[in-house]
């Protein structure tokens, strides 16, 4: 802290700066935070974060996008409402059928989320632009 006396010297001016673990853990969350908001927005990689959502026995049903950057917008052809409106299997119910594209990625994610394992595999979307990524999940 520093004080000095202010006017005909009956006003004194304090100033303090909190420097307790606490502030600084915080200072480091807050700065850890835009760094990853950094590298998401410039990657190049379509980069979406999902969370689980599972029934009332605890077994996974389905997958909520959390946050996602911009290459993951142009890649899925899809905005950030799109993404955040519905779950993965109301966006695409196909991923929910065995045989149908995309249904293995789903048992991976599924995979992943209960074992912590990451799994890295191409997948072919043939409808409707016809693609194919290289996906790793963890």
């Amino acid at each position: 802290y520093s004080a000095r006396s202010l006017g005909n010297g009956d006003q004194v001016l304090l100033t303090c700066t909190d420097v307790s673990p606490r502030r600084q853990s915080a200072e480091l969350g807050v700065q850890q935070s835009e760094l990853l908001e950094r590298i998401l927005n410039t990657s190049l990689n379509g980069i979406i974060y999902y969370q689980a959502i599972r029934d009332d026995t605890g077994r996974i049903r389905d997958f909520r996008a959390v946050t996602w950057n911009p290459a993951a917008e142009i890649q899925t052809y899809q905005t950030g409402e799109d993404l955040r409106s519905k779950t993965m299997l109301e966006r695409y119910p196909n991923r929910g059928i065995p045989g149908r594209p995309g249904h293995d990625m789903f048992l991976s994610m599924i995979r992943v989320t209960e074992t912590g394992r990451p799994e890295r595999f191409q997948q072919s979307f043939p409808e409707p632009n016809d693609l194919t990524f290289d996906v790793s999940l963890a």
